[in-house]
């Protein structure tokens, strides 16, 4: 499912252009093919489950995870960057950025 993409968003007036492939956000760009949005951001966090474990006759483990059991913990989030839609590679935010996340569960806002 895409997000709706905030139409006041002029992508190509922002300090935001893609390394590697110098994407901008231009309006029906590569990206287009793949998300509503030209960037993402990208934060690696802790997701935990409870799991079952077994060891088949051929003695490999086998792991089942509870998914109702799934808990992910905001607050251990690291890494935050952008992420190019029209070529996925990935690079930092432009420093000095205040990032907005108060449309998540726990609501927190960062500076880089």
């Amino acid at each position: 499912m895409y997000a709706d993409p905030r139409p006041a968003t002029r992508w190509n007036e922002l300090p935001i252009v893609c390394p590697f492939c110098s994407n901008r956000g231009e309006a029906k760009g590569r990206w287009s093919t793949n998300a509503a949005v030209p960037f993402k951001l990208v934060e690696q966090v802790v997701r935990s489950f409870e799991f079952s474990a077994e060891i088949d006759d051929e003695r490999r483990l086998f792991i089942a995870a509870d998914v109702e059991t799934d808990k992910v913990d905001w607050e251990s989030g690291n890494g935050m960057r952008i992420e190019c839609m029209a070529c996925f590679g990935q690079f930092p935010v432009p420093e000095g950025a205040d990032i907005d996340l108060s449309n998540l569960a726990n609501t927190r806002s960062m500076n880089l």
